[in-house]
């Protein structure tokens, strides 16, 4: 139930916010489009008051300069009123409305396009002395007029236009409202698949984790959200792609831990079974008189060693977690090319032993020469890589230990090669994990804690191990850093 609430919830939450962002980007448009409509109405407003006022006043002054080049300017002929009406005439040609000329008392001398819904403007007109005058009658009706008196004459000429709202209404549709619309619908598609393209990996992403917590470490994200190469990955962010991959490669740790886990507990039960086993006999021996008394002793010894074993166990199992953090007061300075001949030298009997021979390399360089950490755990680390070196590397081998500074990164690079046989390079990344063993059927050679150790160790002082293949040895090569001591000596006080 748990998990299909949590799937419910991300679907749910996947919608929610798909539906508010279309809601949204409906709202901008629907905005816009008002906003749009709203210019072009305004637009169309103003070109008409423009062209009442051009219009009137191109008129009544084209009738003065008509009747001053006349014989008798204060007489206005017959052949004075024909050349006026071909001047309205010639100018309403360009101009949608009505024209009138008039007198201020209303007397109508000439009408071009009359409309008797303007008559009533022609007053309005007049009396505002050259204005425009717009008159709302209705949502389809506005009346727009302007009346400009003919010089030195008691004739006005009127020109009278109506605001067409559904010419403009017809332009905002085919010219805004439909594409718009198309394009907004085009874009919420687009838009929808965006979302569920981007929430799509989410999803994977959260049934896969889903499927590992309960238990499930054979699931992974799918190949399509985590390949660059696949179309449908190229829609995903690169921030979700690299979640995919990150999420993959923790369940390919955590499988892998849990399988090591799996070999580790029965390696551990095979190591502590039998010290069990033999001290439980031991014991059971003693109390019931088999042991002679004079041999008590030497048995109590055996329990002893075995009881040892078992404690170096829960010891190394205990420690483990514990050792990347460093107590800030055990830090100190100390020498490091003492530590590492000193290392060499107690493990010489083991060296001897295989006829290994152990090269040091220690460079000259006296910012390689101390070292600035907890000096007893950083020793655990060369003693535990050499010791490795020396397991794996065969009779007659040799080991290589050198030392180089990083001055920039404020480090000393320490080196330990050996001739062995190496590790592969698939499992150069995993041989520092918890319960880790290149060979697994190597069950009695320790627990798979060494390297982890080691790294742990490193971690607390900031600093790295790794580990590649040995150019002058062609063994493995583990290559691991210490710090050098801080740069101010009131650091260290």
């Amino acid at each position: 139930m748990a998990k299909r609430a949590r799937i419910k919830t991300s679907a749910s939450f996947s919608t929610i916010i798909t539906l508010i962002l279309i809601i949204s980007t409906v709202i901008v448009f629907t905005v816009l489009l008002f906003l749009s409509y709203e210019s072009m109405l305004n637009k169309a407003s103003n070109n008409a008051k423009i062209a009442v006022s051009r219009n009137s006043m191109v008129i009544a002054d084209s009738i003065h300069e008509a009747l001053l080049s006349s014989d008798d300017p204060s007489m206005i002929t017959d052949s004075d009123k024909y050349q006026m009406y071909n001047i309205c005439k010639l100018v309403s040609q360009n101009f949608e409305g009505s024209i009138y000329l008039t007198t201020e008392d209303g007397y109508i001398i000439y009408d071009i396009n009359p409309d008797e819904d303007y008559l009533i403007e022609m007053g309005k007109a007049i009396s505002s002395n050259g204005d425009v005058v717009v008159t709302r009658f209705d949502e389809e009706k506005t009346f727009i007029s302007c009346a400009n008196n003919v010089q030195y004459t008691s004739l006005w000429v009127v020109c009278v236009s109506n605001l067409d709202k559904g010419q403009v209404v017809s332009e905002f549709n085919s010219v805004i409202l439909y594409p718009a619309g198309i394009a907004v619908l085009f874009a919420i598609v687009l838009f929808v698949l965006a979302i569920q393209l981007t929430f799509s990996p989410v999803r994977e992403m959260s049934k896969t984790i889903s499927k590992v917590s309960e238990g499930d470490y054979s699931v992974r994200v799918d190949k399509k959200y985590t390949d660059k190469n696949n179309l449908r990955s190229v829609t995903s962010a690169g921030d979700i792609m690299t979640m995919a991959q990150t999420l993959n490669e923790m369940i390919d740790k955590l499988e892998n831990q849990e399988n090591d886990r799996q070999i580790f507990i029965s390696s551990i039960a095979h190591d502590i079974r039998t010290p069990l086993t033999s001290i439980n006999g031991f014991v059971t021996a003693i109390m019931d008189g088999t042991i002679p008394a004079e041999n008590i002793d030497k048995y109590l010894e055996l329990i002893k060693q075995e009881v040892n074993r078992i404690r170096v166990l829960v010891v190394s199992m205990t420690e483990a977690s514990s050792l990347s953090h460093v107590d800030p007061d055990v830090m100190e300075v100390f020498p490091l090319n003492d530590v590492i001949t000193d290392v060499v030298d107690n493990l010489e009997p083991q060296l001897r032993e295989k006829n290994i021979t152990c090269e040091v390399r220690l460079s000259d360089d006296p910012d390689a020469k101390e070292c600035y950490g907890e000096a007893q755990q950083l020793c655990r680390v060369i003693v535990n890589i050499l010791s490795n070196a020396i397991k794996f590397t065969p009779k007659d081998g040799k080991i290589i230990v050198s030392t180089m500074p990083n001055k920039e990164e404020r480090n000393v690079e320490i080196s330990i090669e050996d001739s062995g046989i190496g590790i592969p390079e698939e499992k150069r990344n995993r041989i520092f994990e918890s319960f880790y063993k290149v060979d697994t059927s190597r069950t009695k050679e320790g627990f798979g804690l060494g390297l982890y150790i080691c790294k742990q160790i490193l971690a607390g002082h900031k600093q790295t191990i790794y580990v590649e293949e040995g150019k002058e040895l062609n063994g493995a090569k583990f290559v691991f850093t210490f710090p050098m001591p801080p740069e101010d000596t009131w650091d260290l006080i």
